[in-house]
């Protein structure tokens, strides 16, 4: 009876579907038979299936598996320039080192609970390559390829993993230990993103000229050597979360969009020559400079425009914003920069959709501007006055109150349109605190009319603080 399989742990569906960088060629079927008698050739050389169609990748390993005539110095299997139509190697304990050179993958890849020393692989895979829960302390080498998604998931323990000259449609490292390094090198485009989530990574992480979109996630990852991130054109958000490394290296990479590294605990941070166009994010904790230790954050860093974040704060001032170093140097630019720092979180935590939302944003925009600019201050103080004086309309009209004169008489006893000029006029007076006495209000107005003096001393004292500080910068 013929075996049947199933493919254990299946992966999600791809985000997208890739089409193959060249049109899939049409080759003549080689059959299991066909294969067999190609890997028992006595010459090295000519062990190796090439320009060929396969309907069934399995059928061939597992012959090949349990066949005991194989040459003596049979220690590696290799396909070049080969279609496979169905690649599942499930659960197969294979003992050579596996090479598939230029092959085309119809339906995917899957290595599940399987084992081999090492694999490499280039071409094309329609769907997924899937790795999940791999014995042996195996190394893995992805060149020259194009794939929808790679999930490496669950192994006991890999040796390496690298990718070079490849594009990505999602890559996924979750829940295994790597005794050696994640290299990704020489453009490596990672469409749909990257998630590292619970490793334990003993050399390093290393993404060298790569391009990641959509998402970056750095979970739980315990790095023993170095995070690196060289040359890379960072164009997707970055999270980090209960992760750690010896160094954060973002040398010579642009960033375009939102980079939080407050997950991330690490001795030392490089960010030498490098292009922000988003934000980088820390916590002071990180910052802390230690006797032995020095962070390299290079004076001549390219800061460009943002088009969703506002106005753009260097590294330099960020890291200064981040130590708090307003605190202790009085300089009105220090604490501009802290206001422009929190700001700019504050609009990344309101940027959503919604009519509350927008409120929000507006509001805290708004405020968080007050030791800014001054013109703003002026602004808000006019626009105070002008809401309590129609108030104190408002609230006369509907007999809730009035405004009458020292002299008696209500205001509004010449008309309502004078009665308003006089209710701004008393508005002006009371945020001012002058308190002439000429007018003064009755019933429910006392309350507002208190609440509008408060409200006029904290802002003029802001205004005079700010002023100052635009004209006596140290």
């Amino acid at each position: 009876m013929k075996e049947r399989h199933y493919i254990k742990d299946p992966v999600k569906p791809p985000f997208h579907s890739y089409q193959p960088p060249c049109s899939i060629p049409r080759l003549s079927k080689i059959s299991k038979d066909q294969a067999m008698r190609i890997f028992h050739s006595n010459k090295w050389s000519e062990r190796n299936v090439r320009n060929c169609h396969i309907t069934d990748l399995r059928e061939i390993f597992v012959d090949l598996l349990e066949s005991s005539s194989l040459p003596k110095d049979f220690n590696q299997i290799l396909f070049t320039n080969v279609v496979i139509d169905h690649a599942d190697l499930t659960e197969l304990a294979i003992k050579y080192k596996l090479h598939f050179q230029n092959c085309f993958f119809l339906q995917g890849l899957h290595f599940n609970h399987s084992s081999f020393p090492l694999v490499t692989i280039s071409g094309y895979i329609c769907g997924n390559l899937s790795l999940n829960k791999l014995n042996g302390n195996p190394i893995i080498v992805l060149q020259n390829l194009q794939v929808d998604q790679v999930y490496l998931e669950g192994g006991e323990c890999i040796e390496n993993f690298g990718i070079s000259t490849t594009t990505i449609g999602r890559l996924t490292i979750a829940n295994t230990k790597i005794s050696g390094q994640v290299n990704l090198h020489d453009n490596v485009n990672i469409l749909d993103g990257i998630w590292f989530d619970n490793l334990i990574v003993k050399r390093g992480i290393l993404l060298w000229r790569c391009k990641v979109e959509s998402y970056f996630r750095i979970y739980n990852v315990k790095c023993q050597g170095n995070i690196e991130l060289l040359v890379c054109d960072l164009v997707s958000p970055l999270n980090t979360k209960s992760s750690s490394c010896i160094i954060l290296s973002l040398n010579e990479s642009k960033c375009y969009s939102r980079l939080n590294f407050k997950g991330l605990q690490f001795d030392k941070l490089d960010v030498g020559n490098t292009t922000v166009i988003g934000q980088l994010l820390f916590r002071l904790r990180q910052l802390k400079e230690k006797p032995d230790n020095k962070f390299d954050i290079s004076p001549c860093l390219t800061i460009t425009k943002s088009n969703t974040l506002g106005d753009d704060i260097s590294i330099e001032e960020q890291l200064i914003v981040l130590h708090e170093n307003f605190k202790k140097i009085p300089t009105a630019t220090r604490q501009e920069e802290y206001c422009a720092y929190q700001l700019r979180e504050t609009i990344e935590r309101q940027n959503r959709k919604g009519i509350s939302n927008k409120i929000n944003h507006f509001v805290f925009k708004w405020c968080f501007g007050y030791l800014l600019i001054p013109k703003r201050i002026v602004l808000t103080m006019i626009g105070i006055i002008l809401v309590f004086a129609f108030s104190y309309y408002l609230l006369s009209w509907l007999n809730l109150g009035c405004l009458n004169f020292s002299t008696g008489g209500s205001i509004f006893k010449d008309g309502k349109l004078i009665g308003l000029g006089r209710s701004l006029y008393f508005s002006v007076v009371t945020f001012s605190t002058l308190g002439y006495g000429d007018i003064y209000p009755i019933g429910t107005l006392k309350l507002l009319a208190t609440l509008e003096s408060f409200s006029g001393l904290v802002i003029v004292s802001i205004f005079a603080v700010s002023v100052a500080r635009k004209l006596f910068r140290w």
